[in-house]
């Protein structure tokens, strides 16, 4: 498999976490340049958990599924991401899609825009190995998890 898209800060942190699911990794070289921006469209941290599971509540009563709350990245606890896009045009229709369906107060950002991305490869990955990398998708909303072709 192949976990792709850490900034460099946070490639060590899902290493480190793969580890603990006794995976073998292989972190490759970081790349720099425009492919590696993600425009990520979100709604900023509430001032709780409370008040972000209460938006949360009114967005599905709006007929909005697809969104999670941000809960282990201090920085942006409690935020409600919507998505994470390579493409702008994509993120740009999603931002109008929740707006037509009453959504506000919505941020489309770049996100690691200019900094390194580093990918980690991940060997003899076992199913329940891969539903443990699964969960932790939270805490990397730009990391993209996918299986590769054996080299």
């Amino acid at each position: 498999y192949e976990w792709s898209s850490f900034n460099t800060a946070r490639v060590n942190e899902a290493v480190n976490l793969a580890q603990q699911l006794n995976i073998k990794t292989q972190v490759g070289q970081p790349v720099f340049g425009q492919e590696n921006i993600r425009y990520w469209i979100y709604k900023p941290p509430m001032a709780s958990a409370e008040a972000a599971q209460t938006k949360a509540d009114e967005l599905r009563k709006l007929g909005v599924e697809d969104f999670f709350i941000v809960q282990d990245d201090p920085k942006w606890r409690n935020a409600i991401s919507f998505g994470v896009f390579r493409d702008e045009k994509l993120a740009d229709k999603l931002m109008e899609d929740l707006k037509a369906k009453g959504v506000r107060l919505l941020i489309k950002s770049t996100r690691n825009g200019g900094q390194g991305q580093s990918v980690i490869k991940l060997f003899s990955v076992s199913a329940q190995q891969f539903a443990g990398l699964q969960k932790s998708q939270s805490q990397f909303p730009d990391a993209v998890l996918k299986e590769i072709a054996c080299q």
